[in-house]
């Protein structure tokens, strides 16, 4: 917007090109009147009014879009503090899981190495006994070791389906943090297109408070020049009629 120092220049540049000798002693006063009296609609209480009637829903409007803003980083962040614990919480069980494979690979180990010394004694038993006892023995071998491929096969699961519970988590984190992502940069967009449109509307708003401002002031200056020729004809007249 225009400053007063403005309409000054404006006003001295329009009456720059007329002798300042020819002027009647009224032109500066005048000229003081309508200086006067741009200040004066200027520090108005209805130009103040009408320029905050302008801007004051624009500046409201701002601030609930920067409200939404923040409350979508809020909630955003929300969401990605509970993805974070459950992923501490996954990565927790997987850390148990780990740790207690060794004490189950250890567990079968020594069920193995048990058992190879019960087959041993089993064979040597066999060694001594096999004329009276060779069904009963082979049974017993086979028998333990069913149980023991069984147990084998129950472990072998177990792993697998931890393996498959901790990848369908991931995944599933991994799907709700890209909706989340989109989701704010969509809003992003959408807050950025909003302020362009207010920004523009703004702009629009005050360039024609300055536009019809301007024309006015050229039309009252164009008046008071009118009203000084006016009052300089009079004057002339007045003298002839004297003299």
């Amino acid at each position: 917007m225009r400053g007063i120092n403005w309409w000054k220049e404006r006003r001295h540049t329009s009456h720059s090109g007329i002798p300042t000798a020819s002027r009647p002693a009224t032109a500066w006063n005048e000229q003081k009147t309508v200086e006067q009296a741009i200040l004066a609609a200027f520090e108005s209480d209805a130009f103040k009014a009408a320029i905050a009637s302008q801007l004051d829903p624009t500046i409201a409007k701002l601030n609930q879009i920067k409200a939404s803003n923040l409350n979508l980083e809020s909630t955003l962040q929300t969401h990605i503090e509970d993805q974070n614990d459950h992923l501490t919480q996954i990565s927790t069980a997987q850390q148990k899981a780990e740790d207690n494979l060794p004490i189950a690979l250890e567990t079968i180990q020594d069920h193995l190495t048990s058992s190879e010394r019960q087959l041993e004694a089993l064979f040597a038993a066999q060694t001594r006994t096999e004329d009276h006892l060779p069904d009963l023995l082979k049974h017993s071998i086979e028998t333990r070791f069913d149980g023991l491929e069984s147990r084998i096969e129950e472990l072998d699961r177990k792993i697998d389906n931890l393996d498959e519970s901790m990848t369908n988590a991931d995944l599933r984190s991994a799907i709700r943090f890209g909706e989340l992502s989109n989701e704010l940069q969509d809003r992003n967009t959408t807050l950025g297109d909003r302020i362009w449109e207010v920004q523009r509307d703004l702009g629009k708003k005050v360039d024609g408070q300055q536009r019809r401002l301007l024309g006015a002031s050229e039309e009252l200056g164009k008046d008071v020049r009118n009203l000084g020729d006016t009052l300089e004809s009079m004057q002339e007249d007045s003298s002839k009629a004297i003299s």
